[in-house]
């Protein structure tokens, strides 16, 4: 049965990701903290994503919705060549027994069941792509998560947006080329989604300032398509953060 404790860090992760995918040197100086730090636990807890002890079977329909949420997108080729259903990390979550009893006091969300449908975002001979992509949706095979929230490029409209000829090699040359700094540290480099500008970038950065107060550097954030240079910036991951 599905267990929280299990899936808390996707839950986490993803979390994370929504909320934390703004682009370095775009806000005031608070916000690039706490995005710097944020990117870090992003990395963590997605790599802790562990499969759940006893998968249940998900209802076939569900699996369709879910899908069809994904081909809405990126359209129905693309959708079953790329996005593979994870049924290992699909679960159906049950309401919290609190809100059962008074459910006036809490969420609508956490008074209903919800089944939260993983697939992963895979293209072959670009390994730097493997993307977990959660869908949420009610017992009746209602959508709950909202497509354009999605971690899925519009390739129906923009087809360029799913070719991603950028590989991390490239994102460092063209970093480089962008005048970052050498640094303190190796490059660290990450794939990711970002939700202001909707599509997939790379992130290379740099480690300058390394204190008892916390860490600090720059940072490139790059088109993982384009190749363009979206932002470039600072980080800034105060001691609170480090190493959380």
């Amino acid at each position: 049965m599905f267990s929280l404790f299990t899936y808390g860090p996707f839950l986490l992760w993803s979390l994370h990701l929504f909320c934390c995918s703004i682009p370095f040197g775009l806000h005031e100086h608070q916000d690039r903290a706490v995005d710097g730090c944020f990117e870090m636990q992003r990395e963590q807890t997605y790599h802790a994503l562990e499969p759940l002890e006893s998968p249940i079977a998900i209802p076939e329909s569900i699996i369709s919705v879910a899908r069809d949420g994904i081909a809405e997108r990126v359209g129905g080729e693309y959708a079953d060549a790329y996005f593979h259903f994870a049924p290992e990390y699909s679960s159906l979550l049950l309401p919290e027994e609190g809100c059962l009893e008074n459910p006036g006091l809490c969420d609508p969300s956490n008074s209903q069941e919800q089944y939260r449908i993983l697939f992963f975002f895979q293209i072959p001979g670009k390994t730097f792509i493997d993307q977990p992509i959660l869908i949420v949706l009610d017992a009746d095979g209602g959508l709950i998560t909202e497509l354009d929230q999605l971690n899925v490029p519009q390739c129906i409209y923009n087809p360029a947006e799913c070719e991603f000829p950028v590989d991390q090699t490239k994102a460092v040359s063209i970093a480089k080329a962008a005048g970052l700094e050498k640094g303190k540290a190796e490059w660290v480099t990450h794939f990711l989604w970002n939700y202001k500008y909707k599509s997939y970038v790379w992130s290379v950065r740099n480690l300058l300032e390394q204190t008892s107060n916390g860490e600090s550097g720059e940072s490139v954030l790059i088109d993982a398509n384009s190749g363009k240079v979206l932002v470039n910036g600072r980080w800034e991951c105060m001691v609170d953060f480090v190493g959380y």
